[in-house]
């Protein structure tokens, strides 16, 4: 599990102030926390950090890979401020959540800027994570899906 979590963090922390720091991840039972890319609309969102020995405002907004040095985080789809993160899960963003794709921004010095050297977005070149839909949606279209191709073809072969 640690192994995971240190591999989870240097793929997190491509792009940042300093890899090994952060976590995104989704809780999978009491205590237990499984960091991830990739959630579903009815999971909850959670972030790990390493070394934010003062509080953060981490921000949810949607993906972008242009990020530049005092651009405005933007409207965020959830934040929370003013949080300490350091060896803390800390939920940020509760079900449902929206499909998309998105990025955390920690804002290590609160100003509402991503700056350069000072806060992280993960990730810089890609997305940080996104939320598909959840399986049993998935099943249900496909079979509505051949039901109706079904009833369709059924109704041709009548006339």
């Amino acid at each position: 599990m640690i192994i995971g979590l240190l591999a989870a963090m240097l793929v997190a922390g491509a792009g940042s102030v300093s890899a090994f720091k952060f976590v995104i991840e989704t809780k999978v039972s009491g205590n237990d926390y499984v960091a991830t890319d990739e959630f579903e609309v009815g999971e909850d969102v959670y972030v790990w950090g390493l070394g934010f020995w003062d509080p953060v405002d981490v921000y949810i907004v949607p993906d972008r890979n242009d990020w530049q040095d005092g651009d405005s985080i933007g409207k965020a789809v959830a934040s929370k401020k003013s949080i300490y993160i350091n060896g803390r899960h800390t939920k940020i963003w509760s079900a449902p959540l929206t499909i998309g794709k998105y990025d955390v921004v920690v804002d290590d010095d609160q100003d509402g800027e991503y700056d350069e050297g000072i806060d992280f977005v993960d990730s810089m070149q890609t997305f940080g994570f996104e939320v598909v839909p959840e399986a049993s949606t998935v099943v249900l279209m496909g079979a509505g899906l051949v039901s109706m191709i079904g009833y369709v073809g059924v109704r041709r072969r009548r006339k």
